[in-house]
């Protein structure tokens, strides 16, 4: 496995693994208008607009996991379904806050969408704790929805990181 930060040539691909895997795992968990809403170009453009805090993962060269890290947050932590269970999540988790570390962040959030506890759990293995459960906004053809979601913060040390 290779983890670097991603290139501008990369974007399209990027936002392509972003678009499936999005819908593979987080569109069970919202309402059905968002998904709708978010197609390929949706995608893009948020990738677009997360570089160039964008790490992502590479097996054998081919592009299977991102991650951003930007301003105290992580987000968009998403891992091909052909590889998950074989610690890439957890990697770019720690590279994302090493980031954020290096940026001089000491406390950092994320959002994990209420309901999906997977993801929630993975997150409280690697040191992740639930401050608050928030009402969002998803954007919809028709217009805004909802989204509840759990806050999760950690407070980062230079020394984790290290070990």
């Amino acid at each position: 496995m290779e983890f670097r930060v991603a290139r501008p040539d990369e974007l399209g691909e990027i936002s392509a693994l972003y678009h499936r895997v999005w819908h593979e795992t987080q569109a069970p968990y919202q309402h059905p208008d968002i998904a709708a809403f978010r197609d390929i170009a949706f995608m893009q453009d948020r990738i677009d607009a997360f570089y160039p805090n964008i790490i992502i993962g590479l097996d054998n060269g081919k592009l299977v996991a991102l991650i951003v890290a930007k301003e105290a947050r992580i987000s968009q932590l998403f891992v091909d379904t052909t590889m998950r269970g074989e610690g890439i999540g957890r990697k770019l988790l720690e590279l994302g806050e090493a980031k954020l570390i290096a940026e001089g962040a000491t406390k950092v959030t994320l959002n994990c969408l209420v309901g999906n506890d997977a993801a929630r759990h993975f997150y409280e293995r690697n040191g992740w704790k639930v401050s608050e459960t928030q009402t969002k906004i998803g954007q919809t053809h028709e217009g805004e929805v909802q989204i509840k979601a759990w806050e999760m913060v950690k407070t980062l040390d230079v020394f984790d990181h290290f070990a």
